[in-house]
């Protein structure tokens, strides 16, 4: 028996599986990309020829399929809803195609745990970031050995650059999701973000340098997760952080002012903010929150455990 609670999103893939159908969505989108979204509507002759379906018939009958739901239709003609478009965005971005071919390439980049060589792969609809020697960061079973960072970028990006633009560009955006959601909004939906710190209360790394329990070499991440769409995020607690706008990560007045400011330290800037965060040291406290010290010894920020600075 069917759940009552995805019947409709069943229909509405299940409206979806015919070529013609997505040939008819790409027309649509296309002439929006080129003509902007509040043009006038598609009409009927010429949305037939750019699918080139000679079957008048067949067209009208998956056209008449997609009307309501993914299309509108106007005195004027057709044009995509917004379901329609998010399909296409779908489809454009490869997300239903597969993973992009990506080997393990070296970028331009050092690992912030043990400085040797990092390299990229790419797998799962993820651009991990890895380091030719240590353990990395993450150790979980779906994360290729030495992982650093893992962030999730469609394959038509992945394909369209080198691997170096590639991982810089990945870690810029990495950086611009996390601000939204740290302030409690996912820019996917719109939905409500929890946030909050996660701790391994029986961390030990041991020789391998990941901890088995939590399967990190940190004994404290950043988790958050929107309410919504189920989007999650991991990171270091003040990488991101809007509160952490005014904090120079590496202790001697490298990184200052807002941690999203364009292109200021150079297009490696994420990566390395994000490595220097890395090096500052976590104390609990009884309230619940943490304190991080950086490697200088001065300029102590605190954190909630709903990750809100408040020192």
């Amino acid at each position: 028996m069917s759940d009552p609670s995805t019947e409709p999103a069943e229909a509405a893939f299940s409206f979806l599986g015919d070529g013609l159908r997505l040939a008819i969505l790409r027309a649509l989108a296309e002439r929006e990309a080129r003509a902007g979204p509040r043009e006038d509507a598609m009409a009927y002759s010429d949305l037939r020829r750019a699918v080139g379906e000679r079957d008048s018939g067949k067209f009208s009958y998956h056209l008449g399929k997609l009307t309501g739901r993914f299309v509108e239709k106007t005195p004027e003609g057709y044009r995509l809803r917004e379901p329609g478009r998010e399909t296409v965005r779908l489809l454009e971005r490869g997300v239903v195609d597969g993973d992009a071919d990506l080997d393990a390439a070296p970028v331009a980049a050092r690992c912030p745990l043990c400085d040797a060589r990092v390299r990229v792969t790419y797998g799962d609809h993820h651009l991990f970031a890895c380091c030719s020697e240590c353990a990395g960061l993450f150790g979980a079973d779906e994360c290729p050995e030495g992982t650093v960072t893992g962030i999730v970028l469609p394959p038509a990006v992945v394909e369209d650059l080198d691997p170096t633009p590639l991982f810089e560009r990945a870690h810029r955006v990495f950086e611009r999701r996390l601000r939204p959601m740290f302030e409690g909004v996912c820019l996917e939906c719109g939905g409500e973000v929890d946030g909050r710190l996660r701790r391994c209360p029986d961390h030990d790394p041991g020789p391998s340098g990941i901890c088995p329990e939590c399967e990190t070499a940190s004994p404290l991440l950043a988790e958050l997760v929107c309410e919504t769409c189920g989007r999650g995020r991991v990171s270091h607690p003040l990488f991101g952080n809007p509160g952490a706008d005014d904090v120079d990560a590496t202790g001697d007045g490298t990184w200052t002012g807002p941690a999203v400011a364009g292109d200021a330290g150079g297009t490696a800037a994420a990566w390395d903010r994000f490595g220097s965060f890395l090096a500052w040291t976590p104390t609990a406290r009884e309230d619940g929150a943490v304190a991080f010290d950086p490697p200088s010894g001065d300029g102590q920020v605190v954190v909630s455990p709903d990750l809100r600075v408040i020192e």
